[in-house]
C-alpha cells in the first residue's frame, strides 16, 4: 500500500517539476514581450 502511493508521488513529482518550469518560461517570456515593448 505504501509502495503504491511512493510510486504515485514518483510519477507526480516530475510532472510538477515540469509544469513550474514551463509556468516559469512563460513568465519570463510575457516580461521580455513587455521590455520589448
Amino acid at each position: 500500500m505504501e509502495r503504491e502511493q511512493w510510486n504515485r508521488q514518483m510519477l507526480i513529482s516530475p510532472s510538477r517539476l515540469a509544469f513550474c518550469y514551463i509556468e516559469m518560461v512563460g513568465v519570463g517570456l510575457c516580461l521580455c514581450g513587455l521590455i520589448d515593448m
